[in-house]
């Protein structure tokens, strides 16, 4: 199951975290301060929720291998 978490941790990483990083970095100095920000504040939400489910996978590989 911490495999299966992992992997979709990271297709999700991929797939959505990456594309609104990369529009941050490309937003120049024309762009709104607020649309930056409401970029940031998106990525900021989602990279909290990855973190979540990374600690959860970990805890769930260290839970499978003490009780091995």
């Amino acid at each position: 199951m911490a495999t299966v978490l992992w992997a979709a941790t990271i297709a999700y990483s991929v797939l959505l975290l990456v594309p609104i990083n990369n529009r941050i970095a490309d937003r120049g100095e024309g762009t709104p301060l607020s649309a930056r920000l409401d970029e940031h504040r998106r990525w900021d939400r989602m990279h909290r929720l990855r973190i979540f489910f990374l600690l959860l996978a970990m805890l769930l590989a260290t839970h499978t291998l003490l009780r091995a």
